[in-house]
């Protein structure tokens, strides 16, 4: 009767109304708590948690009781990230999603950054919460063993959602890596030693991809407490047995395995010199194929002569050979990281250094490159590297593209020698050389990318790809490469279906009628890159995925001013791709935010532009409006704006109008105009019932989520009653 059998600890202090406010505004809290209808006093964090093994089957019970003794409704644990939470935590306490962040000048540092009370490590820690309701509704123990291979840049996104998933404890994630990422390596650094926004796979020779997930993001996730990291590389697939063999013999079962590892280039298979040799291998001789995390690094290194061996080449220089914006983003990381310019030889194999469809822009980059002082070779490809006697890389063999056929007299077929101590390839990605021999090795369908159906699983129901280096099948003629899809996005869609199709046993089997037409998803968000080029100047380009025809330029500056930016929308007013050069910061979210919608909702931009109120694309989208584009409940926002729109009469003989105009004419420009015209600039032409209805549902969107759309004037309710008029 005397045996301790746990400790627990409370505190009220780090519950107070600024400190719940603040967790408010930096996680997804009001997703599964009404917050308000829990009193302060009746609130407190768990700052310690102590318990026997032998009784851990009941701490469930232990926090029940807690909360009944000392009348609390609701409890909180964030831990340190330089620890893990107890396993009775993450067990049975629900976790809370961070948001993603809106960008610093759209809301207040204070409660974007510091915590009120300083605990744990701010933002950067897990958020766990449990209430009575929770308490009663046990979550769900699946056991259903998944198994995510490579660090692809949907890889955290498909382990937030299913980590995340409702009601649901999904204790068997295992994430397959060759190098441990920070989160998974207990530390006591300091917040601002790793709080800059670099994500956490992207190789340090790449374009940072804005929609990939950030250390300080996977730190308030805290996947390191839910998904088991092994160390290793993907050998062989055992689908028979449903196993995966790592290099080093060990063997991974599995239920569900995801393979999402991005590509590499493989430029080399082309090389005489290296035409046999694993990719891993040329490293270790000073050529680097980019696109793979620990390759990168190692060029880097190999460039600085940080792990350089004594390999008899006498000079430093280093050849980059590829185009477009990989190529770019490799030679300004070299210079970033303290790479003389003169020691940089960039093997361009196109006339043009910049092609993004803008003369200006074009212009701008092809300027900051060429100022730079690095030799670039354009209209010019790499026909071998030369090796030394001691078997490293001393030179690369490169020749002019003839204009003409290959074939014709005047080609040159000798070239000339670049001296170098590495060749950097970005020129031709491919799959993965492990994944693409597990692949072809395991009976799985590789045709040009792995082969994948509208769900994205393989020939074998058991097998998800997601990726660069996955396809759909060739009877999907005009299907969009997988390339130019959001990573986030991609995740979230395969994770789901792993959710519903693998792991819940409520939903009705798929019905394998070959009659049914299949549709392919469709993807909504874009894809956007960022690109920092010598002399200081940023490079960015959010492009929605799809072929687009059509597209009407709306450019802002010019080659005089601070930047130039064009904002591509199509016939019917939808932004299809931002692109900009500024020798001052962007705002990647904004853009990301913006590509994709309507330009009506980003405060009518195009009626903005043509009435001269838009002087710079980058200052209207970072105005104090786009907060609420940029929220992360916006988008659901507009799925309740058209449903209650749908039921109004106004709206419903203005679809009737514009449908008719559709069935006479096919042209996206005429169809446009009409409605333009029937709207009015700014809606203008709106009477008034209409209008209320869009006034009333916006206030009420902004009142919901008035904890980081600080920057609003809220008026207040006179009424108790909601502030949506009734549908009649």
């Amino acid at each position: 009767g005397d045996e301790i059998v746990g400790v627990v600890l409370l505190s009220r202090l780090y519950t107070n109304t600024d400190d719940v406010t603040w967790m408010r505004a930096n996680y997804l809290l009001d997703d599964l708590v009404s917050i308000d209808k829990h009193r302060s006093r009746s609130q407190a964090m768990i700052t310690h948690w102590v318990m026997n093994p032998i009784f851990s089957c009941w701490s469930r019970f232990v926090m029940r009781e807690i909360m009944r003794l000392y009348q609390k409704t609701i409890l909180f644990y964030q831990g340190s990230r330089a620890s893990f939470p107890p396993a009775d935590i993450t067990n049975e306490m629900t976790p809370v999603q961070p948001r993603q962040r809106l960008p610093v000048e759209n809301i207040d540092d204070d409660l974007l950054m510091t915590r009120p009370t300083e605990y744990a490590d701010g933002r950067m820690s897990s958020l766990f919460c449990l209430t009575k309701q929770h308490v009663s509704q046990r979550k769900v123990l699946v056991g259903t063993r998944v198994v995510v291979v490579g660090g692809g840049s949907s890889t955290f996104s498909i382990l937030e959602t299913l980590a995340f998933a409702h009601n649901t404890h999904l204790s068997n994630i295992y994430l397959v890596l060759e190098k441990a990422p920070d989160p998974w390596i207990p530390t006591r650094h300091s917040i601002k030693e790793t709080f800059q926004s670099i994500s956490c796979l992207t190789g340090c020779l790449s374009a940072t991809i804005s929609d990939e997930h950030t250390l300080q993001e996977l730190y308030a996730l805290g996947l390191a407490n839910r998904v088991t990291l092994i160390r290793g590389r993907l050998r062989d697939i055992d689908r028979e047995n449903r196993a995966i063999i790592l290099w080093n013999d060990v063997a991974i079962e599995y239920d569900v395995l995801v393979l999402s590892t991005g590509m590499q280039d493989a430029s080399s298979r082309n090389f005489e010199s290296f035409h046999k040799v694993h990719p891993r291998q040329c490293a270790e001789y000073g050529l680097f194929g980019l696109g793979c995390m620990e390759t990168e690094a190692a060029a880097l290194r190999w460039v600085q002569r940080d792990s350089r061996p004594e390999s008899g080449v006498e000079t430093d220089d280093v050849v980059v050979y590829g185009s477009g914006i990989d190529a770019m983003a490799a030679v300004s990381r070299l210079l970033d990281h303290g790479v003389e310019a003169s020691r940089v030889k960039w093997v361009l194999p196109a006339e043009v250094t910049a092609d993004f469809g803008n003369e200006m822009i074009d212009e701008l980059v092809s300027q900051a490159l060429a100022n730079s002082n690095i030799n670039i070779l354009h209209n010019h490809e790499v026909m071998d590297v030369s090796r030394a006697i001691s078997g490293y890389v001393e030179g690369a063999r490169v020749r002019s593209i003839a204009r003409n056929d290959s074939r014709n007299d005047d080609y040159d077929d000798e070239g000339e020698v670049l001296e170098c101590c590495s060749v950097l390839c970005c020129n031709r990605y491919l799959c993965n050389i492990d994944t693409f021999t597990a692949v072809n090795e395991s009976g799985l369908v590789y045709d040009g990318g792995v082969v994948v159906d509208k769900d994205f699983r393989t020939t074998d129901p058991a097998i998800y790809a997601l990726g660069s280096f996955t396809r759909f099948s060739r009877v999907h003629r005009y299907a969009l490469p997988h390339s130019s899809f959001n990573p986030r996005e991609l995740g979230v869609m395969v994770a789901k279906t792993i959710l519903s199709r693998d792991i819940s046993t409520s939903l009705p089997a798929e019905s394998n009628s070959s009659s049914k037409k299949v549709r392919l998803p469709k993807m909504c968000q874009p894809r956007t890159v960022f690109v920092k080029l010598p002399g200081g100047i940023n490079l960015a380009s959010a492009l929605l995925p799809g072929d687009h025809r059509e597209l009407s330029p709306f450019v802002t500056g010019d080659l005089t001013t601070e930047s130039v930016c064009a904002l591509q929308v199509d016939q019917l007013g939808m932004i299809v791709e931002i692109t900009c050069v500024s020798s001052s910061s962007i705002h990647l979210r904004n853009l990301s935010c913006a590509v994709g919608l309507h330009e009506s909702y980003l405060n009518s931009a195009i009626f903005a532009y043509e009435s001269g109120q838009v002087v710079d694309w980058l200052e209207f989208l970072n105005r104090d409006w786009m907060t609420a584009v940029c929220h992360d409940k916006f988008l659901p926002f507009v799925d309740a704006l058209k449903k209650h729109m749908a039921f109004d009469m106004e709206t419903q003989q203005f679809v009737d109008a514009v449908m008719d105009i559709a069935e006479s004419t096919e042209e996206d420009g005429v169809i446009g105009g009409e409605r333009r015209r029937l709207i009015g600039d700014r809606g203008g032409n709106i009477q008034e019932d209409c209008r209320r209805l869009v006034e009333s549902l916006t206030l009420d969107f902004l009142r919901k989520n008035k904890v980081l759309l600080t920057k609003f004037n809220i008026p207040v309710l006179t009424t108790r009653h909601s502030s949506v008029p009734s549908r009649k």
